[in-house]
């Protein structure tokens, strides 16, 4: 009686393996390997975007700027800059401060009735 029950184990004492356990271990073999394909395409992509960004947005120093750039016209050393801007100027008069907000009488409650 429980011999018939029983599942046939073979003798070497392992479990035994069907069709159908050998098809998903093959499966899930499969799916680990291009998962980590997948993964380590993923990390050399964002390697090269990282690269590629921080070429690209690279700050430029401003030695290599003013060599590429010439002045039009002589510039004595007395002068501030360019003669298009007027200098800074103080304002006639300080602004106004601005009135307190009043503050509510009571307790505010959300979502109560």
């Amino acid at each position: 009686m429980g011999d018939e029950s029983s599942p046939a184990v073979p003798e070497n004492g392992g479990v035994p393996e069907s069709a159908a356990v050998q098809a998903r271990e093959r499966g899930l073999w499969l799916v680990t390997r291009v998962n980590r394909w997948m993964i380590g395409l993923a990390l050399l992509c964002a390697g090269a975007l990282t690269g590629l960004t921080a070429h690209a947005f690279h700050p430029k120093t401003a030695s290599a700027q003013t060599a590429t750039t010439a002045p039009s016209q002589p510039s004595n050393a007395g002068d501030a800059g360019s003669s298009n801007t007027a200098p800074l100027q103080s304002p006639a008069s300080a602004p106004a401060p601005v009135a307190p907000v009043p503050v509510p009488a009571g307790p505010v409650v959300s979502g109560g009735s």
